[in-house]
């Protein structure tokens, strides 16, 4: 399964349903991820401007959605990639839904872009020939690196390598998260489509995402880089491309990750879903197929399919290993899984459950907080 892009990028080579949510009643988000003022910044009229660029400097702040459109410009025109420089958001900013074209299109970003606290609202991407990847970023590069940034109330659409955030992803996310709708054929995922050498922290993804192939998670559909302190509560399901009937054609499909590959590569730690999952077959709570390296990581979502699904994962490799992870066996609708150790719901909200679980600085447990489940305490829902 993609092992010829694999050993590729192992060699070292870089390479309609809208749902809008809030994460708290006065629109600020999760606590410890935005503290900024979200007042909304002007919407997009369409226009691009990239005055504010010039070779000399190393750091730029963008307050427009016309200097946001500018970006994607000189990136995907390949005037500047932003190598070893940082980009900043000064105000929120509002894409009013327009189309929008992925910073990163068929090329990587590889500078830093901080989102400062700050979300971008309204991001409409369509499915498109022009572009190879879906994203508010098309795809970031190994030095390329985002963080602090909030995507809402949007709508990406692709073929393979859609994410609402960003496509593919070989560099760094941090403390980011999307929310809203995701929909492609393969390698989609609610935060980043396909997350090969990234690394990927303190961030989450919530809404709706389905795809009509293979390889479709929550917050990431492929991956082979690293997830920690990471969630999804969105939805996944699987449609017939043909008919347009959920659950009757997708394959490969998790709450959190759809595929999990490479020993020594695609590792999740301390991470969980809440999501339900729906597909044909391969369909996991929290990973479809597995043979990477999972640990102290638990899904508590419904979990439908044809064939072959687990409460936890639908399949876990020969290769693959599931350490100290847990799924509820009640509102999964699982008694069996390939990996994680099915408890009650009522087993699931007490801290010894959790044996080995680091509940000082990582974990937190309230049964006012999350449902009375664990939360991430960098990210509490």
């Amino acid at each position: 399964m993609k092992s010829n892009r694999f050993l590729f990028l192992a060699a070292g080579l870089s390479l309609a349903m809208i749902l809008t949510f809030s994460c708290s009643g006065d629109g600020s988000v999760i606590d410890g991820i935005i503290a900024a003022d979200n007042t909304d910044g002007e919407v997009w009229d369409g226009n691009i401007n990239t005055a504010w660029y010039n070779t000399s400097q190393t750091e730029y702040t963008i307050t427009t959605a016309q200097q946001l459109a500018g970006l994607a410009k000189l990136v995907n025109d390949g005037v500047e990639y932003f190598l070893d420089k940082t980009i900043k958001l000064g105000n929120n900013i509002s894409l009013g839904n327009i189309d929008w074209t992925p910073i990163g299109k068929d090329a990587s970003f590889e500078g830093t872009f901080d989102g400062n606290g700050y979300e971008i609202k309204g991001v409409n991407v369509k499915k498109s020939d022009d572009h190879l990847y879906s994203g508010l970023f098309g795809a970031l590069d190994l030095n390329g690196e985002i963080k602090n940034l909030g995507v809402v109330s949007s709508t990406i659409n692709g073929t393979k390598e859609v994410g609402g955030l960003v496509g593919i992803n070989n560099g760094k996310i941090n403390k980011s998260y999307f929310i809203g709708t995701v929909t492609g054929s393969a390698d989609v995922g609610g935060l980043v489509g396909d997350n090969t050498l990234g690394i990927i922290s303190n961030s989450y993804s919530e809404g709706y995402v389905s795809g009509t192939r293979d390889y479709v998670g929550g917050l990431i559909g492929f991956n082979a880089g690293e997830l920690n302190n990471c969630y999804s509560s969105s939805r996944v399901i699987g449609v017939d491309s043909i008919s347009n009937l959920s659950g009757k054609y997708g394959e490969i499909f998790g709450g959190l990750v759809g595929f999990n590959y490479g020993s020594g590569f695609g590792i999740i730690m301390n991470s969980y879903s809440t999501g339900t999952v729906t597909g044909n077959h391969d369909v996991g709570g929290f990973v479809g197929v597995n043979n990477g390296e999972i640990s102290n990581s638990y899904s508590i979502g419904r979990v439908s399919a044809d064939n072959i699904a687990g409460g936890f994962a639908a399949w876990n490799e020969e290769s693959g290993t599931i350490s100290n992870s847990f799924y509820n066996t009640e509102t999964s609708g699982q008694s069996e899984s390939y990996g994680g150790e099915g408890k009650t719901t009522a087993e699931m909200k007490v801290q010894t459950t959790y044996i080995g679980w680091d509940f000082s600085s990582i974990w937190g447990i309230d049964p006012t907080k999350n449902s009375g489940y664990p939360y991430l305490k960098e990210i509490v829902p």
